[in-house]
């Protein structure tokens, strides 16, 4: 993704219908869906502990944002419905699926620039994320394993992260 440029990268068919979109600005990924989602966004919210996210409230709030072309992450926000890491993990859990979606489609990618409102960084993603996120759907034992070591290395009360080389029998790069 380039850094200097905003819009939409559109999964696109021949006869010119659209599979979903992934949204990105300066660099960052602000949202990706397959349109094969049906109710994801609002599945994952509602699922989400400790919001306390009624599905009427949710609604409401849609309502509300399709009214007034406001994201419905920083309306959730603002109004006290979901907290910041949770809305977080729930929109990158919502993205990755729908870029592990998109990806498996046979129909071209359409870039689409735009100047719109934009969207608070804290609540997009680097590449590096969502990629990271699509693996982790494709491969949970990796992720499972991953853990596991690092907690084994780590004293009690520290934080931590992995990195792992490539390892040509297990088809990652």
């Amino acid at each position: 993704l380039d850094e200097g440029r905003s819009g939409a990268l559109l999964r696109c068919h021949p006869d010119g219908s659209r599979s979903g979109v992934i949204l990105a600005e300066a660099g960052r990924v602000c949202w990706a869906r397959s349109f094969r989602q049906k109710g994801r966004m609002a599945d994952l919210l509602l699922g989400a502990a400790p919001t306390g996210l009624s599905r009427g409230a949710l609604e409401s709030a849609v309502h509300t944002c399709r009214d007034n072309g406001q994201p419905l992450g920083e309306y959730l926000l603002d109004a006290g419905l979901a907290t910041r890491a949770t809305l977080r993990l729930a929109l990158l859990r919502h993205t990755c699926e729908a870029v592990d979606d998109l990806a498996a489609m046979d129909a071209r990618w359409e870039w689409l620039d735009h100047r719109g409102r934009g969207y608070r960084a804290s609540l997009t993603f680097s590449p590096a994320e969502v990629l990271s996120g699509v693996q982790a759907l494709r491969r949970p034992e990796l992720v499972v394993t991953a853990e596991q070591r690092l907690v084994r290395a780590m004293a009690k009360g520290q934080h931590g992260f992995a990195l792992s080389e490539a390892d040509p029998s297990s088809g990652l790069v």
